[in-house]
């Protein structure tokens, strides 16, 4: 019941609010829906400011309810104008097509390979998101702008303990559904998940597609399967960081898509409207909150389009001087690449544009791996290869849809750039995404999605034109065969789903479902092991709540504030080496001296004034039997003032122990 609690509340928060705001601006029920989220979680987020801002407590009725009831009272006083005319019952149906594609892949893929809703994968990225979406819901401050996992306890390893900015709208979303249903932390995050990929990217591709070309029934159905046929995005991100913020962020991005071809093609017409403008502006507000990267992804996606745009413009406004438009589109792209390098040569984006992440790919295979959508694994699906290609054909052919081609070349570009180079080039293009493969990988996928689902499309168009030209078939039989036909095509086109391998090589699906269930199973080896979980489950029994505990968060501890509510001082394997700005001046001396405590008054008051009485260590000295034991990014000699202790250490005592994992009272 409480898991069907939080799936509503986080469905009605993405769709609810966006959905009025969008009727209040004239746009059909179909469209209202499919543009929803990126409005609604604008709106989120901003209440979510503005209220943190009053000293306000965020609810559920002061974010969702009294928002969405403002929104409907002034729906109700103004949808007489415009009418019921444009909410057709079929484009509905097109709509919740998409969304039930969906949901059966979620449940197919996620679901059944996730080892229920409970289970959470233990990485050091999501340490940080478990933890901000717990102290969001017991803190109440659902702030994007005042974002910390330390609001509920005033001992805190960061200086800035008011918060900084981080974006957490995936993380509000989560902390909303545990207001109204009181589910674990881990399943409100996989529930989150669930709902962008299953609802929010699909219901955006169906807006994208709309818009793209709005009498093309065949290419707005074929979008329904072809959305989530790529692994690189959106399922990815779920097994990779894993990347939450950018799951959502990169979701929105259809439906951004879809308003931004809108306004491009009602600028063509001269028909432009002030509230595309705005609804345009509400979704960059939402990527930009969910992970500032999303914004990049969209401006890379759009040069194409609004290259098109401008110069079809030109020309027909200018008649005379044959290159004037060309020089105009020229002229447009040195913008760009002005805009694009002042933001490289921001200060406040130096610690992601300098980001080094090494090449692993040859060119051929960086060739191979773009081709066949294996992308960071060595996996293979032909059949996308096949439908981009057909997509490619087909486009070339459409001058008003060349710039998707001219997209994804451009991303298509940069991931090769960034698996198989290093140096000033990659840092350029693909720096925005700390030149990570999977996140580059992911706006190529964005990019080739329209391609193959049009790719689709035509062979639907195809079969239709040789089906309606079988005299010899009676008009009766037409649409079973052309439906026989159509679902036929679909079981080939879903085949990966199915299917182990190609010749050797791992299909996409079948890879990403084994790394799924070995990401999420209990069983395998990690750095937050079962046997480390109960052991701190012990350890909690035997401390009070209110006493905190020293932990190495890079041991996998840091989960124990998360999972377990266990009160740890260190809830983000992110600390290490020199003393940094943002460190206290308390954790810096717990690093590398609280083994000696006894012979240091100032240790010893802080430990008194932080209410600090163990220390939980779960991987003590050597061990071959883990073959995860850290994170990245430990170093023993950032920790050494705990690393050293050890039951002889005058001033602990050994409470609680099994193998390498140890509790220690610290004996004041």
């Amino acid at each position: 019941m409480a898991i069907a609690i939080a799936l509503i509340t986080i469905t009605f928060s993405i769709f609810a609010p966006g959905c009025l705001l969008t009727k209040c601006l004239g746009y059909d029920n179909a469209k209202s829906i499919a543009i929803a989220p990126p409005v609604s979680c604008c709106i989120l987020l901003t209440l979510g400011i503005v209220l943190h801002i009053l000293n306000i407590n965020a609810g559920v009725i002061s974010m969702l309810l009294i928002p969405t009831a403002v929104l409907l009272i002034i729906y109700s006083l103004i949808k007489h104008r415009y009418g019921s005319s444009n909410n057709k019952a079929d484009q509905l149906f097109i709509l919740s097509f998409y969304v039930f594609i969906g949901i059966l892949l979620v449940l197919l893929v996620l679901f059944m390979h996730q080892h229920g809703f409970d289970a959470f994968q233990p990485d050091n990225d999501n340490a940080t998101h478990l933890a901000i979406i717990k102290n969001m819901a017991s803190s109440k401050i659902l702030s994007v702008l005042s974002t910390s996992a330390y609001f509920d306890t005033s001992v805190s390893p960061d200086i800035n303990t008011a918060g900084t900015f981080y974006p957490s709208v995936f993380h509000l979303l989560a902390a909303l559904s545990i207001f109204t249903s009181g589910v674990a932390v881990q399943a409100a995050e996989n529930i989150t998940a669930a709902v962008i990929i299953a609802m929010v990217y699909t219901s955006g591709c169906y807006a994208l597609f709309r818009a793209i070309e709005p009498n093309n029934r065949n290419l707005t159905i074929a979008g329904a399967v072809g959305c989530l046929l790529i692994v690189g995005f959106p399922w990815r991100f779920i097994v990779w960081g894993p990347l939450y913020p950018n799951l959502l962020s990169l979701s929105l991005i259809p439906a951004a898509l879809s308003v931004e071809i809108e306004i491009c093609y009602a600028i063509k017409d001269k028909k432009l409207d002030l509230s595309q403008v705005l609804l345009f502006l509400l979704t960059i507000i939402a990527i930009c909150g969910s992970h500032p990267n999303g914004l990049f992804t969209l401006g890379v996606l759009s040069i194409g389009l609004l290259s098109d745009t401008l110069f079809n413009k030109v020309r027909a406004t200018t008649k005379k001087g044959k290159f004037i438009p060309v020089f105009a589109t020229l002229g447009f792209l040195v913008c760009v690449i002005a805009i694009w390098t002042i933001c490289f040569l921001l200060p406040a984006f130096q610690g992601v544009v300098n980001y080094k992440w090494p090449a692993n790919q040859t060119l051929h295979k960086a060739v191979i791996s773009l081709l066949f959508f294996g992308f960071t694994r060595d996996s293979r699906d032909p059949i996308l290869l096949i439908l981009l290609c057909i997509g490619i054909v087909c486009i070339m052919r459409r001058k008003e849809f060349r710039w998707i081609v001219a997209s994804y070349l451009l991303t298509a570009f940069m991931f090769i750039v960034a698996v198989s180079s290093d140096g000033v080039v990659k840092q350029y293009l693909c720096g925005f995404w700390y030149c990570d493969h999977n996140r580059i990988a992911a706006c190529t996928s964005l990019a080739a999605m329209p391609l193959i689902c049009i790719g689709l499309a035509s062979l639907f168009s195809l079969l239709e034109n040789k089906v309606s030209n079988w005299h010899s078939i009676k008009a009766i039989g037409t649409p079973i065969i052309k439906l026989s036909a159509s679902v036929l095509i679909i079981l080939v086109v879903c085949f990966p789903f199915f299917i182990e391998n190609y010749l050797g090589y791992p299909a996409s699906f079948q890879d990403y479902t084994r790394l799924l269930d070995y990401k999420f199973d209990k069983k395998s080896p990690s750095v937050y092991s079962s046997d480390e979980i109960d052991f701190v489950e012990n350890a909690g029994k035997l401390i009070e709540p209110e006493t905190k505990v020293i932990n190495i968060p890079f041991d996998g501890s840091c989960f124990a504030y998360d999972i377990q509510d266990l009160n740890i001082y260190y809830r983000d394997p992110h600390v290490s080496g020199a003393k940094s700005t943002s460190e206290t001046e308390h954790s810096w001396l717990y690093r590398n001296q609280l083994s000696n405590y006894l012979n240091c008054q100032q240790i010893k008051d802080a430990l008194k004034n932080d209410h600090i009485e163990y220390v939980l260590m779960l991987d003590d000295g050597d061990s071959k039997d883990e073959p995860e034991r850290f994170f990245i990014g430990y170093n023993e000699s950032d920790w050494s003032g705990i690393t050293s202790i050890n039951e002889n250490t005058p001033g602990f005592s050994l409470v609680l122990a099994k193998d390498d994992m140890k509790l220690y009272k610290i004996d004041f």
